[in-house]
């Protein structure tokens, strides 16, 4: 029973896909079919226009009188030819309210993520449970423990070298100046 209803639903899915399938090809058709009836009036205009240019030398002032001899419109001579973008624009789906947001969400977080890095450089995260360890504990009874001695996860982030590094830089920054108040 439920083998057949997973077929039936597969089977509606299908069916679905090429119902879509066919009238996205029959609009696409019909657009075509208009454009081209545009195009031809377009040329019958622009023919009619060329021969009444052509036999008088007045004629200039006249091509809105050919529409309303039609009972067209000015507007029907600059119709412009329907683009293949245009197209594709009333086909697509609007996008929804929480997708713009995100992508809002995208182009400002890298500012932020940039900003907290710069924030969190000289932080080490603590791991709650730590305290609670008995190789972390202060109070450990009869076990010699070294003043200075780091705990295992603060060795991970290699504070070590990075003090290090920055006793260095003091250290250089600091001589440089001496330097250059030397040579002045």
């Amino acid at each position: 029973m439920i083998k057949n209803e997973s077929l039936a639903t597969k089977l509606r899915t299908v069916f679905d896909a090429s119902a879509h399938k066919r009238t996205v090809f029959e609009k696409e058709m019909r657009l075509k079919t208009e454009r081209c009836k545009i195009m031809q009036e377009q040329r019958q205009f622009k023919s009619e226009r060329a021969k009444m240019l052509s036999v008088d030398p007045d004629a200039v002032a006249r091509p809105v009188a050919i529409g309303e001899e039609k009972h067209l419109s000015r507007d029907s001579f600059n119709v412009p030819p329907i683009s293949a973008d245009d197209e594709m624009y009333e086909e697509k789906e609007e996008t929804s309210v929480d997708v713009i947001k995100d992508k809002a969400k995208e182009d400002v977080n890298p500012v932020c993520v940039n900003s907290n890095l710069k924030i969190s450089s000289n932080v080490i995260l603590v791991p709650h449970h730590s305290c609670f360890k008995r190789k972390n504990s202060q109070d450990k009874r009869g076990v010699e423990r070294h003043a200075l001695e780091l705990l295992d996860f603060i060795k991970r982030f290699g504070i070590m070298r990075r003090r290090q590094a920055l006793r260095e830089r003091t250290k250089t920054t600091k001589a440089e100046l001496r330097k250059r108040v030397r040579l002045n």
